[in-house]
């Protein structure tokens, strides 16, 4: 009857254990898929952010075909065809996922590798442009904004010496409070 009773108990341990072994991989289950699906989020994020910056450098290389077009004129077509080329590739990543997009311009550099190395050339150019234009942008913003915060401090001291000045001007008449600024500000200068 004791070994009845063990073996009974057995199987229920091993019931439980086999219960607890399914929910933990019903845990692990959901959270690969919970962990895949924010991955595949940033991915489109990235994506989308990506499609953006390619189009920038499609548009600024259209720019530069119309600057070319005035001094070289037979070069002109071949910047713009390559502009196109860069506007496909941003819709390509637009609307495909990512395995058809790598596997599209590993496509396309096999199939015209001097199109592709050319159009990377220029998007290399096309892209430090940008950047330097960005990077300069951004120095000139944070000098205007020093200037103004600096001037801002400067021109505060300044106006009550201006005020304190004045009330000197008229013969020294002035109250209590125009004494006080003026002597703040020639202590702070």
């Amino acid at each position: 009857m004791t070994d009845t009773l063990q073996t009974g108990a057995m199987a229920q341990n091993e019931s439980s254990i086999s219960g607890m072994i399914n929910d933990a991989q019903t845990l692990v289950s959901s959270i690969a898929s919970s962990a895949q699906d924010a991955a595949l989020g940033v991915v489109e994020q990235q994506k989308a952010e990506a499609a953006q910056r390619v189009e920038e450098v499609a548009r600024t290389l259209d720019d530069a075909a119309e600057q070319v077009e005035r001094v070289l004129p037979g070069a002109a077509p071949h910047i713009r065809n390559a502009a196109s080329g860069i506007h496909n590739v941003a819709d390509m990543i637009r609307e495909q996922s990512i395995e058809d997009v790598v596997d599209g311009v590993t496509d396309f550099a096999r199939r015209q590798p001097m199109m592709f190395f050319g159009g990377s050339v220029l998007a290399g150019f096309a892209l430090a442009r940008f950047l330097k234009a960005s990077a300069d942008r951004r120095y000139e913003e944070a000098a205007e904004e020093t200037a103004r915060q600096t001037g801002a401090a400067r021109g505060g001291s300044r106006a009550k010496k201006r005020k304190s000045a004045s009330a000197a001007s008229r013969g020294g008449a002035g109250d209590d409070e125009e004494a006080a600024a003026t002597a703040d500000a020639n202590r702070s200068s």
